[in-house]
């Protein structure tokens, strides 16, 4: 029912501020550190607006945070960062909002695919979950009229307002929807 096209009910909804507060949420319970920033920036991060059916929108969130902080943190001695980037992305015929949650934890395994994530008792790696989260957040990602997409590890600078970090984000799943619905 959750996930259900025939429940979808959207509402203009910032964006940045909701993934923000889901976050601290789960930070309360898990030790790790978070950023939330708007194109690029994780020091001055602005608004971001879109239509989103919260309750669906809350179950995509929380899967995909809880997943990679419980796949994602290491024994290493390391800090375990969870970075979420909300693109606002503009086409000759759209604007879309892409939502980029990584963490430096963990890597996927090799004979990972995408089709591990979102396809419902379809297993075609050696990842270690059910196969139910990701069916949902995809079905919600649809729903949203939206997709999910898997993107390869990559390095980069994090520019945070106290200091400079070099990030390895050895995950980073994208969620893109249309702003408006």
């Amino acid at each position: 029912l959750l996930a259900e096209s025939s429940v979808f009910n959207p509402e203009y909804s910032e964006i940045l501020s909701y993934i923000r507060k889901k976050c601290e949420k789960l930070a309360e319970h898990q030790k790790f550190d978070f950023y939330i920033g708007a194109n690029g920036n994780y020091i001055t991060s602005g608004h971001i607006f879109a239509e989103i059916d919260k309750t669906q929108f809350d179950h995509l969130i929380d899967n995909i945070v809880i997943n990679a902080i419980e796949h994602g943190i290491t024994a290493l001695e390391e800090r375990f960062i969870l970075l979420v980037n909300v693109l606002s992305v503009e086409s000759e015929d759209s604007r879309d909002i892409e939502i980029h949650i990584m963490n430096n934890g963990n890597r996927l395994p090799s004979d990972f695919s995408i089709d591990d994530y979102i396809r419902f008792s379809k297993k075609t790696g050696s990842s270690k979950g059910q196969g139910i989260g990701g069916f949902l957040v995809n079905r919600i990602a649809q729903n949203h009229h939206g997709k999910v997409n898997l993107l390869p590890p990559s390095n980069f600078k994090l520019e945070l307002k106290n200091e400079e970090i070099d990030y390895q984000s050895n995950f980073e799943i994208v969620i893109t929807i249309p702003q408006k619905q």
